[in-house]
């Protein structure tokens, strides 16, 4: 009967500041950068943590430069759809909280699975261009007066005036595409479900359209391509991209001969005399210069009688 468990004596917490100096909070552990930050949610994301190796828990600051072709509605909108992406489908949220001090906006939340002892913590803080993401999981009775102190004594060292982001920026956006490369691309994906579009953004998603960008893959699924048709087709109900495509599908270079099929797919989803006129055009007066078989995914089906006006 010896055996006990001894009370678990943590270090003193206090005041640390960031490697580069932006940020400080209260902390019991030093705070380290973490290289090679790769994950979906933290695109181009510099990463501090904080890691207690005794209660094996692990605290995360994300800090990241927002592009400046990245538009929202407004800042308080733009925290609650990045909220959102902390939620898994079956997690509560809870204590919600939003908040400003001065011009910094701030969202705090836990959320948590039925049945689990762990609690994610958030917060979110928006100064300026700079994003800050503070998370990770905790027992529920570590952190009022221990880890919650993570949390609530985070302060941004050099407060940035407000950005107003509510227009459009999309001819930054297709300046940022002009030559771009795969990580470039690779951040746009990663945002594209921020940016607001309207229907007065179509001329300018039409100049993107009909190119191959470096994230491309044959699974025509998930690339910014099928971002961008997607995007088209839900903006332009008048199918005023059907003459566009007319007008210049006779301009698509070799080099993006690949886009033909997502050309193909979009017309033949269209069901009206009119697109699969174009359509047709496409497909009889212009070659396809493809290296083995690529996936078609047409929607010919949808309409037997205007498949039928494609063949002699």
């Amino acid at each position: 009967n010896s055996f006990r468990i001894l009370p678990y004596n943590q270090p003193e917490w206090k005041k640390v500041i960031s490697p580069d100096q932006s940020f400080s909070t209260s902390s019991a552990f030093s705070l380290k950068p973490k290289e090679n930050v790769e994950d979906d949610i933290h695109p181009d994301a510099q990463r501090f943590m904080m890691y207690d190796s005794l209660a094996a828990v692990t605290g995360y600051i994300d800090k990241t430069i927002l592009p400046e072709w990245l538009w929202y509605q407004t800042d308080t909108g733009f925290l609650r759809t990045r909220a959102d992406e902390y939620r898994s489908w079956n997690d509560s949220i809870d204590n919600y909280r939003v908040e400003s001090i001065g011009a910094i906006k701030i969202v705090s939340f836990t959320a948590q699975k039925p049945g689990d002892n762990l609690v994610k913590k958030v917060k979110l803080v928006l100064n300026g261009n700079e994003l800050y993401e503070l998370f990770g999981h905790f027992a529920q009775q570590d952190l009022p007066g221990m880890y919650d102190r993570f949390f609530d004594d985070f302060r941004v060292i050099n407060e940035k005036k407000s950005e107003d982001r509510s227009a459009s920026k999309i001819n930054l956006l297709s300046k940022a595409l002009d030559n771009a490369g795969k990580e470039t691309v690779k951040t746009i994906g990663k945002w594209w479900d921020y940016l607001e579009f309207t229907e007065t953004d179509i001329p300018a998603l039409q100049r993107m359209l009909l190119r191959v960008y470096p994230d491309f893959d044959s699974s025509y699924y998930g690339n910014l391509n099928k971002k961008l048709f997607d995007k088209i087709e839900f903006l332009d109900s008048n199918h005023i991209t059907v003459s566009f495509i007319k007008d210049h599908y006779a301009d698509i270079e070799i080099k993006d001969e690949y886009i033909k099929p997502f050309v193909i797919a979009y017309l033949s989803g269209i069901t009206t005399a009119e697109s699969y006129g174009v359509l047709k055009a496409c497909l009889t007066k212009y070659s396809l210069n493809f290296k083995g078989s690529p996936y078609f995914p047409t929607s010919f089906y949808d309409s037997l009688k205007l498949t039928a006006t494609l063949y002699p």
